[in-house]
C-alpha cells in the first residue's frame, strides 16, 4: 500500500444496506486507487 486516506470515511453509514438503494446512494464510504508505477 501506497497510501491511506480517511477522510472519504463515513462512519455514520448503515453497512447493512445496499449502495445501490436511493436513499443510500452518496452517503457511504468510498474508496481512491493510488498507484505507483515501478
Amino acid at each position: 500500500m501506497i497510501e491511506e486516506a480517511l477522510y472519504l470515511r463515513n462512519t455514520k453509514g448503515d453497512l447493512d444496506k445496499s449502495v445501490f438503494a436511493t436513499d443510500t446512494r452518496g452517503r457511504t464510504d468510498r474508496f481512491i486507487y493510488k498507484f505507483a508505477k515501478q
